[in-house]
């Protein structure tokens, strides 16, 4: 699903805003637009995750109502639409923060259990990291008293041709 985003260079760099989302629909603010985007779709990903989601309203910057666009905007500078996607989240990330807190133990104490630093659960438990090893797992799920399980599920017949389409 794609969501409709403004974005505008000025003299700080790029500014990407959703006029789907609430609070101005601030999204991102960068020096590089490819930096911007990649704010964009992760802060898209995580609004998605917490709010469950929302089907877009707009699909062109002409769809957007005036006051809303310029509620957007700081200074109007010809901002440009954009159609952007949610980043992909590990959702082996997400099982990590949810057994993290499920502990009911402060990141120090688990961190220390594994052997390792409370900045590097944080790494772990980002959604959008994805370099954990099995030792790391197994680590995390021994500290917090957890079995780790690996499963692979089939992908359903419609996400499959997404996923040939986009490879």
């Amino acid at each position: 699903m794609e969501y409709l985003c403004v974005i505008h260079h000025n003299h700080d760099g790029y500014t990407i805003s959703c006029p789907d989302f609430p609070l101005g629909g601030f999204l991102a603010n960068a020096e590089t637009r490819e930096e911007a985007i990649q704010q964009a779709q992760e802060s898209l990903a995580i609004y998605l995750h917490e709010t469950g989601g929302a089907a877009p309203r707009y699909g062109k910057l002409a769809d957007v109502p005036k006051d809303v666009l310029n509620s957007l905007l700081a200074i109007p500078i010809s901002p440009k639409g954009l159609l952007l996607s949610p980043a992909p989240m590990n959702p082996i990330s997400l099982e990590i923060e949810r057994i993290l807190e499920k502990s009911g133990e402060s990141l120090r104490v688990i961190a220390k259990r594994i052997g390792t630093s409370p900045a590097a659960l944080v790494r772990m438990k980002d959604p959008f990291y994805w370099g954990h090893s099995v030792r790391s797992l197994r680590d995390i799920a021994q500290a917090c008293h957890q079995q780790l399980e690996v499963r692979f599920k089939p992908i359903p017949r419609a996400a499959q041709r997404t996923q040939i389409a986009t490879d």
